[in-house]
């Protein structure tokens, strides 16, 4: 049976979709908190004047958060976008059922989530206070720059958020939004929100997201089906090409600053919400295509074409702190590439300065350095790998040399993904000159016969 939209009178329509006032949200919190110790704290992390603003901190507490990768939920809008909220309420639900999934979830990852980033306005409701707090603007994009919160003191919420983010540089950071109205609906996409940059550099990740909600018969729209889909530069701003508004948001602040996968994502249906949030917490258990252990695609930093840098730690702890100065740095770095590229060998070269090709690397004739300067150059300090895409599914090293010398088989690691071979070259005390790597190996071309 069709469903007849003739029963929903303008009073019906009208009617919010949130299920929790203020002072139950501040009940329900209390209940989670009561219940469950040994798996989450409920911290107030600002106060508005008259609203407090709650952040749920969940992880199994009896295992070591140095090896948990940290993920953070927020709602930002809300606000009247209740969908967002509710959807953040029945996942802290489920984190805590006890369940085999859920319990792998609090021993892998430290979560936080804000369910109600803007108390003013869930409470007072109404569209006219969507893009307010009690005593500024939007949270979610107004007060926000790279650099971070203009006036916290006056845009206490969104510092709150930022704090956060400072505090965890999250693996993972999705920022819920939705609808208002019983009766409502909306195109639920994930990452491709009108505000502001809200897409993350994984767009695999988003695709298999998406996934988990058409799975269960929910639609959800690719940025890709849009007309206006291509990347926009200045001069080509307009409806033909991907623009969007020029504000900064959280997710971009958390981009920028610290390389976390952050995206925006839709929410119309709270189960459709809660299968995508669900599906991207299994997604940071597995080992992605280009990276040398299980996580959230984050950890290649910097590079083109074949190589790239990469955390070098496996202690999670350690590993994001070498991400976060890795890709802070990353504008500063030189390197060279040895040009033309051909199969057998790769040579790569992190440098002060323009180079010329050492003598103790025997190279092809008519071979040349490539040179990437930095803007003020220097080498990484801190631990990192570089990485070797090797173009051959069937390759073998044949030997892996650093400065003309070989190094041991501990100092690199490889694996193979996607028609590539992938070499890991692993520099545990970074470097503190100037340093050519290159890779030998043998190929054969076609399918593996592994």
């Amino acid at each position: 049976m069709l469903f007849d939209v003739s029963c929903i009178t303008r009073e019906k329509l009208m009617e919010t979709l949130r299920i929790y006032d203020m002072i139950q949200f501040i009940d329900f919190s209390r209940r989670m908190a009561k219940g469950n110790k040994n798996f989450i704290e409920v911290r107030e992390i600002a106060h508005t004047g008259n609203f407090p603003v709650i952040a749920f901190f969940l992880t199994d507490f009896s295992v070591s958060t140095s090896d948990k990768q940290n993920v953070l939920f927020t709602a930002m809008h809300s606000g009247i976008e209740y969908s967002g909220a509710n959807t953040l309420f029945r996942l802290i639900e489920i984190l805590l059922d006890e369940s085999d999934s859920s319990l792998n979830f609090l021993r892998k990852y430290q979560i936080v989530i804000a369910p109600v980033v803007n108390p003013y306005s869930y409470e007072i409701g109404g569209l006219e206070n969507q893009y307010r707090t009690e005593f500024s603007c939007d949270p979610y994009s107004d007060p926000w720059s790279v650099d971070g919160i203009a006036d916290p003191s006056l845009n206490v919420e969104a510092a709150a958020i930022q704090a956060l983010i400072d505090e965890f540089r999250p693996e993972l950071f999705i920022d819920c939004h939705g609808v208002f109205f019983k009766g409502q609906h909306m195109i639920e996409n994930t990452g491709v929100s009108v505000h502001g940059m809200s897409r993350p550099h994984n767009e695999i990740f988003v695709n298999k997201i998406n996934d988990a909600s058409k799975e269960m018969g929910y639609h959800s729209e690719y940025l890709e089906l849009r007309q206006k889909s291509l990347p926009v530069i200045p001069e080509l701003a307009g409806r033909k090409y991907q623009t969007c508004s020029q504000k900064i948001n959280a997710c971009v602040y958390a981009y920028h600053n610290y390389h976390t996968l952050a995206m925006v994502m839709e929410i119309g249906f709270v189960e459709s919400g809660l299968a995508r949030l669900i599906r991207a917490l299994e997604l940071g258990l597995i080992k992605w295509d280009g990276e040398i252990m299980a996580g959230f695609p984050v950890n290649r930093v910097f590079g083109e074409g074949l190589e790239g840098l990469h955390p070098c730690s496996s202690v999670r702890d350690k590993r994001r702190l070498e991400r976060v100065t890795l890709w802070n740095n990353m504008h500063n770095y030189s390197y060279a590439v040895l040009y033309p590229q051909i199969p057998g060998r790769e040579t790569y070269a992190l440098l002060h300065s323009k180079p010329t090709v050492p003598a103790y690397e025997t190279v092809p004739e008519d071979s040349y350095l490539v040179y990437n300067p930095g803007i003020a150059p220097k080498l990484p300090d801190c631990p990192f790998s570089i990485s070797f895409k090797i173009p051959f599914l069937n390759a073998s090293i044949k030997k892996i040399t650093v400065n003309g010398k070989n190094i041991p088989v501990n100092l690199w690691e490889w694996s193979k993904y996607d028609g590539f071979s992938l070499v890991f070259v692993k520099f545990p005390d970074g470097i503190d000159k100037e340093t050519f790597v290159t890779v030998t190996y043998n190929f054969n071309t076609g399918a593996s016969t592994d």
